[in-house]
């Protein structure tokens, strides 16, 4: 079984400021994780009571989809 990742102080600092302005994959980028560890690590930080949106509040295919329309200008029949 693999150590889990022991998150610093600098770490949660930086996913938070980062948080509103970047997505979880550039995020994971940026402190060398992986998407899933930063995921992880915003919902500690919201279970713990701090205010941190949800990045794709619809679900993530949803999401696209509806992004991809949007960028083809296609309207709702």
């Amino acid at each position: 079984m693999k150590a889990r990742h022991q998150w610093t102080k600098d770490e949660i600092k930086a996913l938070v400021s980062l948080w509103d302005t970047k997505t979880t994959l550039e995020i994971a980028a940026e402190l060398n994780l992986k998407n899933n560890q930063v995921t992880y690590m915003a919902k500690r930080v919201r279970d713990s009571g701090y205010a941190l949106p949800k990045h794709r509040r619809n679900g993530y295919m949803a999401s696209l989809v509806k992004e991809a329309i949007a960028e083809l200008k296609i309207k709702k029949s």
